[in-house]
């Protein structure tokens, strides 16, 4: 499966409601790489929160999800070059951040 269907298929589980975590989107639609998919997704303006998720006594993975906006009773989407102020407290293109710690 190509990444952009492989990026749909992760995009509708998560508006669906759905969490994710690498072994979900192997078992959905093959993506071994969820973080790269995640990261498109980001960039394409989608606000998805990374949650770290014990799944043993040694082992942590991601788990992901579409952030909820209230105000709207949706999902929140960033328009590619609206500024936004960032975790960090500075204004920037939401074109140029992705959320969850990482750039």
């Amino acid at each position: 499966m190509n990444e952009t269907s492989q990026k749909a298929r992760i995009l509708d589980a998560l508006l669906s409601g759905q969490t994710l975590t690498t072994k979900d989107a192997r078992r959905l639609c093959g993506a071994d790489r969820l973080g790269a998919r995640i990261r498109e997704l980001r960039k394409a303006g989608w606000h998805i929160t990374t949650t770290p998720r014990r799944i043993s006594k040694h082992k942590i993975v991601g788990e992901y999800a579409l952030e909820e906006d209230t105000g709207t009773n949706g999902f929140r989407k960033f328009i590619p070059g609206q500024t936004k102020r960032t975790p960090d407290g500075l204004s920037r293109d939401m074109d140029e951040v992705t959320w969850g710690g990482r750039r």
